[in-house]
């Protein structure tokens, strides 16, 4: 059920925001195998929590975790704008590469949300292509799933943590078309 790719050298490491564990620990250590010098963190727009100050953005947060987990700081980016969601994300990620040249994106999601997660993001990569009057944008994602802790990949089934993993990226792929 999971989207993969083969893993490459690439420009930027791209942790998605699903399942903060498994995906910063993946991140670091495909940073730690140097197959990318950069990881992109991107803002979100802010909770209630975050805006009464009861915890911290999570762009910052993901920072110290990562670093915490061997990334070095200066080697960690996030724009300054606030990004909705992953399309949202995709035409930005599209315009910096329609703006510094071609670019390899390693994107580091939830294994159960990785098909939603490319789905979305070429939708916003291509909504960049068009507004640039643009083919295709100079953007290659590559996809790497991790699966949640606890659930095995070929056997989710059998837990129910797997369940409700599968459950949740169905039902957001539903949504998509609701919307």
């Amino acid at each position: 059920m999971a989207v993969s790719d083969p893993i490459e050298a690439s420009d930027f490491i791209l942790p998605l925001y699903h399942n903060v564990d498994a995906i910063s620990e993946a991140a670091a250590d495909l940073y730690a195998r140097q197959l990318a010098p950069r990881l992109l963190l991107h803002r979100v727009e802010s909770s209630r929590l975050e805006e009464v100050g009861l915890v911290s953005p999570t762009h910052v947060s993901w920072r110290r975790l990562l670093e915490a987990r061997g990334v070095q700081g200066d080697a960690i980016e996030t724009p300054v704008e606030v990004i909705r969601d992953q399309v949202e994300l995709g035409r930005w990620l599209g315009r910096l590469a329609i703006e510094s040249g071609p670019i390899r994106i390693l994107v580091v999601t939830s294994a159960p949300r990785s098909r939603l997660s490319r789905n979305t993001l070429s939708e916003g990569l291509l909504q960049a292509a068009t507004d640039a009057d643009m083919e295709a944008p100079p953007v290659e994602l590559l996809l790497y799933p991790v699966a949640p802790r606890g659930v095995e990949r070929s056997a989710w089934w059998r837990s129910r943590l797997g369940w409700i993993a599968y459950f949740d990226a169905y039902c957001l792929w539903l949504i998509q078309f609701l919307r």
